[in-house]
């Protein structure tokens, strides 16, 4: 941003997108650590539930795969989804 011919600010639209209900939720319940502890409080307090759980899911399948928790497991038990199979590499 320019202000009378001077840099004033700069806008990072690298994460600027149309995003679901739960994206908010999603990418700032990441936390680093106890720091934000009150933050992810609060978005889990006014978060609909229906948004938690999917978070929940995404969560466990993205983090955990191919070694999947208890909720990675329901979550395909409950789909009708075959587990895919992943074959162990050399590396």
């Amino acid at each position: 941003m320019v202000e009378d011919g001077h840099l004033v600010g700069i806008i990072d639209w690298e994460g600027a997108g149309y995003f679901p209900v739960w994206w908010e939720f999603a990418a700032l319940s990441i936390g680093l650590g106890e720091v934000d502890v009150e933050w992810k409080q609060t978005l889990r307090r006014y978060m609909p539930a229906e948004d938690r759980e999917f978070w929940r899911i995404f969560y466990s399948l993205k983090w955990n795969y191919p070694k999947l928790d208890e909720v990675g497991h329901e979550f395909f038990q409950k789909s009708g989804l075959e587990l895919p199979v992943v074959e162990a590499s050399d590396s």
